[in-house]
Order: C-alpha cells, then structure tokens, then sequence
C-alpha cells in the first residue's frame, strides 16, 4: 500500500487519500466516507466488486431505500445498475456488491456509509509436526476421565474446501461460496490438508485434534483464489453456526500475496478484518497464517487484524523458516515444513508453507477448548486462549529481524490451565484396523495396529503363543498370511508393566468350490444331484429351462460340506414331459461362486411298467423254472429272490428270460426295472416249487 498522503479539492467536496483510501469529507457535513482507491481506479465505464461497510447496522432488506440507490436505473438501454447486491451478512454491517461509477457517488455522498472497498482477490498461501509441539502427549492424557483429543469441538475451515469423503477426516457442516450450494467439496487440494493438519484420525498422520470435527467452508476455488466477500461470507457463517456445530475456532490459511504490514489498525478498517475482529467478540479465536513473502517488517492481510492470531511457520529443527513472514505484529509460531496431511482421495502428501502452522494453532484451540467444556472453571476466551499459548511457548529468535516469537508447545499450555495433578495418564486403549471381522478371499492379510499411546511393546498371537511385532511404538502395520477357515488374533501391549489386549475373529476363504459331477446323461425325471468339494458352501443351486425362457433358480438345501459330497433335489418337471430342458448348477462359498457347465437332457417323469410273465403269481412248479419278464421300455432289469440280494439281469433291454432253482416250498420273485431318467418300478410273485 502507499502511505504517502495527497490532498485533492474538487466540486465541494475535500479527498484525503490516505493508506490506499480515498477519505471525503462533505463541505457542508461532519461524516466521512472511506473509498478505496481501487474502486475509483477500476470503474472506467463499467462496475467493480466492492464492499460497503454502513456506519450503523441496516437490516439486508433495507439496503437500497436506506442508502437512496436503486439496483436498477429507468434510464436508456445501454445504462447500468448503480449497485448489483451479491452478499448480505447476518453479523456484519457490510454487503458485496458490483457498483456503477454513478453508484460510488451516490454512496459517496450518503452519511449512512462507512466505506467502500475494492472486493479483492485472496488466495491460498502456500508426520512431525504433531510430537514436536507436544500434541501427542496431549491426546495421550486424559482429563476427568475422557482423552484430550478434541472430542466435542470443531473448526471452521476457511479454504479451497475439504473432500468429505477422506477417512481420516469428520466434516460435520459447511457451505460453497463459491458454487453457492451445500457441499463445500475440495476441488483443489489445500483445504483438506489444513483439515487434515487439524483433526485427521489416521493413526499414523494423526492430526492435532484428531475427534474434533471439522466446518468447512469454500471461499477459494480449484486454483486457490476468491474473493474477500466469500472470505468475509464464509466468516459470518461460522458465528451464525457457532453454538449448532459448537465452533471452538476459525482456521485461515490465505491472504494477498505480496502485501505486508506491521499496522494492525490499517488492516482492522477493512471488511475481513472487520469480521474476524467480530468474530472473536463472538468469542471464537480466528487463527490466520502470516504469508510466505519472507518479510522481516510486516505480515499479510488478514493476519493482521488485532483480534487475528497470526502464526508462522518453523521447521522440523525448531528453526523459523525463511519464507515466512515476521513482524513484531507476528503472534505464534507452528511447524511448516514438509508437513504430511490428508489430500483428498484417500491420500496423504506432504506441504510448506505458513498455510500449514495456522491449522496447528486451532487444533491446539480446539484442544483447549475441550477442557473447558468439561470443566467450564477453565473455559478461555479468545484472548485468553492466546496469551497461554504465548505464554506457555518456547521462544526462538528469528534471525530476519532480531525478533522473538513463541513456537506453540500445546503439551505446557494444557498442563500450565488443567494443573498436573489433574492430567493424569489415561491407560492405552489397543485397536485392531485389520483384520476385521469379516470373510477374506486372501491368507495374506494386512494386519494393522494402532494404540492411543506409545507402548513398550505391541504383540500378537494367532496360535496361543505371543510374538513381538514392535518395540516402543504405538503403530505397526505388515502382511500376514493366515490360516485357511476360521482364525482369532489377539492383540497384547505392554507398557510399564501394565497389559491391554484386544482380539478379532475373522474367517479366510481363499479356495474356490470345486464342482466335480453331475447326475446327467441326457435324461431326467425331475431328480438332480451334484457333486462338490467346499468346506463352506453358502449356497448351491439349480438352474433349469425349457422351451426357450430363461433359467429359472431352485435353491437346494441341507447340503453337506468337504471333499467329494453329494447334494440332490427334486424339482417337480412332469409338466415338461418328453421336452428338451436345460440346467445347470452354482455354488457358493463366503467369497466366490462357481457354475457348472449347461447340460441338456429330455424329461422323463414316467415309471416304466413292469410284466412277469413267468413264474405266476400262486402257482406251483417243479424242479427248475423259467423267469420271464417284460418292460414297457428300455430299463435296467434286476431281481431277487425271497428278499435276498438284488442280481442284474440287464443294463438296458426290454425282455428277460433267465433259468432258475428254488428251494422246495414257498417262495417269491421281485423284478426291478430302472429307465434312463432314473424312474423305477418292481412287480413281485409268490409261488411253490416242489421236486416231485
């Protein structure tokens, strides 16, 4: 900005620019009219986007009967709208807008009107970082009983959006002010790191909040730009949301690039400032970035507001990092330097820049603001809440300009409001991320483990003896080949002689049902059997059709299981006597199916009929006999003689004639015939035989 001052009269009127702003005094009046010298500049003979801040608060509806201007002008086609409204704030005394150069003067000349600024263009500025500033302690202790992790809090995210659907991330609200609709979706990536850096609940890229959930709000779109409208928008959202989604902190990783201050009154006269500094009156803390320009003198906008905490950047060794902005405005200090976050998808990547400190100042927020929701003696406001981060910090020198600033240490700042008497250590909760308990088509499964706190040692057992996966961690993942049917892993960590456990159940079905036979020779009577290997069929059924419609599915029952067994049904087909039909089978384990091959066969549901021509029933004989019998079709032909053990007769004739010798006395014949479809029949006769 320049800060040179510039005296300018003309038609009535005195223009003081000063900061950028044109400042106009009437000369009959005592009011004053802030314009930016960016409105005037960008009007030519079209509109501009500004935002105008009203002395006093207008309802949205009043607007234009208030300030005597219309949207619309009664004039000749090629004139334009003096003022096109495109925002109205429920908390603020601003409304964006486009507006013509006869708009400016009207507004210009109206005692209702604060100031008028250029609507200007803001961007984005661009698995340590948690342990270095004693997060991970913290989510490690436990107060009044309940992990400080951030449970119940959320952050407003102001940013490009956040993908909703990355599992490590908990979006609970939000909007698109870009798209205006109500999925706030990340079309450009940095949102969901900065919400990633806040509350990710992966257990290696743990967040510093990791249950804190998050507010996401879209002012920035695909290419990391907006409009400070959508900033300011996005703004007035979080405070009319606060106690809905209980906001514990705004969170602002954007700014204008190349601008710096060391003022925080001239960045306070405008709108973003204007908001945040409401925003903290609502008793939300706004966390901003400070920029990425290197300056020694001054920090970005809006970092500089005075109710802002501006944070910059440091790396893994402590060190503030080069490109970060610092001025004696400058409030904190938090990691920035190859920091690795969520990145929409289900990815995590690394990022630099002051973009990724801001959002380890809220999460530290959110943390804070946990312990005062369970003890509400200890419940901070905003400006409470900075002065113990500031407080409770460990200083570093920054070798740009001699400065020192707090680098956050969150660890010190929940000990030094909770006491340590109160922080006592919460035993380590063990969680099993795989297995699961469900059906694997795979031996080798990963098995991952993740603890609450770092252990001594984790270990597991598949087979009632223990082994050690890792020692001093809290983390292990590696694949694991497992047995083939039912397994239970127990899951044991050791930590200063003290044991948690947890276990999983789960079943491995890596081998396929094999079908071996079927009962099929071209010929069925409504009987179909199957032969299978499978020692956990789930389910196996039939298939048939004929004369052209489609297969029609039977479920078949009560099958048993293991290698080489038998399943048979009966479905009733008689209605099909003589057609063609085709089946076939399926079977089913817990993870793959498998079908037999279609097979065709002629339908034959008709016993054959059976005649015994010889012996006759109730007769008497001597000596040897003759057994003579007849089948009404081809059959295989058997008998047996006084219950005795059936004998073949034929594998597929019609006609039997067979010499035979009873024993002297009663006696009986039973004939069998069995056709193709497998329909069966028997006839049997009594009779005497003596020798005389």
């Amino acid at each position: 900005m320049d800060f040179t001052s510039i005296i300018h009269e003309k038609k009535g009127f005195i223009a003081l620019f000063i900061v950028g702003f044109i400042l106009v005094f009437l000369a009959q009046g005592s009011f004053a009219v802030k314009v930016d010298t960016a409105v005037a500049d960008g009007l030519g003979n079209d509109t501009v986007p500004v935002i105008i801040s009203f002395q006093k608060y207008i309802p949205p509806d009043s607007v234009m009967a208030s300030v005597g201007i219309t949207s619309t002008k009664a004039a000749s086609a090629n004139s334009r709208p003096d003022l096109v409204i495109r925002k109205r704030y429920r908390n603020f005394n601003m409304i964006a807008g486009n507006i013509s150069r006869e708009g400016l003067k009207k507004l210009m000349e109206n005692p209702s009107v604060k100031s008028i600024e250029m609507d200007a263009r803001v961007s984005i500025l661009l698995d340590k970082s948690a342990p270095l500033i004693g997060a991970s302690e913290v989510n490690e202790m436990g107060y009044n009983g309940a992990f400080l992790r951030g449970n119940g809090a959320s952050v407003c995210v102001i940013d490009t959006g956040v993908d909703s659907s990355h599992p490590a991330l908990s979006v609970i609200g939000g909007y698109d002010f870009v798209n205006s609709d109500n999925d706030p979706m990340d079309d450009n990536g940095h949102g969901t790191m900065v919400a990633g850096i806040i509350s990710s609940r992966d257990s290696r890229y743990t967040g510093v909040a990791p249950e804190s959930g998050i507010v996401a709000l879209k002012a920035l779109d695909s290419a990391g730009s907006g409009s400070f409208s959508d900033v300011v928008a996005s703004i007035d959202y979080c405070i009319t949301n606060r106690d809905k989604f209980n906001i514990s902190a705004i969170s602002m990783s954007l700014g204008v690039s190349g601008f710096r201050t060391n003022d925080s009154s001239e960045c306070d006269s405008l709108a973003a400032g204007n908001a945040i500094n409401t925003a903290v009156q609502n008793n939300i803390p706004v966390v901003v970035s400070s920029g990425n320009g290197g300056y020694p003198d001054g920090i970005s906008y809006p970092a500089c507001a005075s109710g802002a905490i501006s944070v910059g950047a440091t790396d893994d060794y402590d060190r503030i990092a080069s490109f970060s902005n610092s001025a004696s405005l400058l409030d904190l200090l938090a990691p920035g330097v190859g920091i690795k976050t969520s990145y929409p998808g289900t990815e995590f990547l690394s990022g630099s820049g002051t973009s990724f400190s801001a959002p380890h100042i809220a999460g530290a927020v959110a943390l804070l603001r946990q312990i005062g929701m369970i003890n509400s003696s200890l419940s901070l406001s905003p400006s409470e809440v900075e002065n113990l981060l500031k407080n409770t910090g460990v200083r570093l020198i920054d070798g740009k300009n001699g400065l020192s600033f707090p680098r956050v240490d969150i660890n010190a700042a929940v000990l030094s409001l909770a006491g340590n008497m109160n922080s006592q250590e919460t035993p380590m909760a063990v969680s099993i991320e795989s297995p699961k308990p469900i059906v694997y088509a795979s031996r080798s499964i990963p098995l991952i483990i993740s603890l609450t706190a770092k252990a001594d040692s984790i270990e597991y057992s598949a087979n009632g003896r223990f082994a050690t996966l890792c020692s001093n961690c809290r983390y292990f993942k590696d694949n694991v080949v497992f047995s083939e049917g039912s397994n239970e892993i127990v899951v044991r960590a050791n930590r200063k002689g003290v044991s948690n456990s947890t276990n999983v159940s789960f079943l491995v079905d890596s081998i396929k049902p094999k079908i071996h036979s079927t009962n099929s020779n071209g010929w069925s009577n409504g009987t179909f059997a199957v032969t299978f290997t499978e020692e956990n069929p789930k389910n196996i059924s039939l298939w048939i059709r004929g004369n052209g419609s489609n297969f029609s599915r039977f479920e078949m029952k009560n099958c048993a299981s293991g290698r080489r067994v038998s399943c048979t049904t009966n479905i009733g087909i008689s209605n099909m006597e003589n057609q063609a039909i085709d089946f076939y089978f399926t079977i089913a384990d817990l993870i793959n199916e498998v079908s037999s091959r279609i097979q065709s066969s002629v339908v034959d549901t008709t016993r054959p009929s059976l005649i015994i021509n010889s012996p006759i029933d109730g007769s008497a004989y001597y000596g040897r006999l003759t057994l003579d019998a007849i089948s009404s079709e081809p059959a295989a032909i058997s008998y047996s003689v006084n219950d005795g053990p059936q004998k073949k007769l034929c594998t597929y004739c019609r006609t039997v004639s067979r010499k035979q010798a009873f024993s002297t006395g009663n006696n009986s014949v039973a004939v069998y015939a069995a056709d193709r479809a497998g329909n069966s029949n028997s006839r049997t006769v009594s009779f005497q035989t003596s020798n005389i």
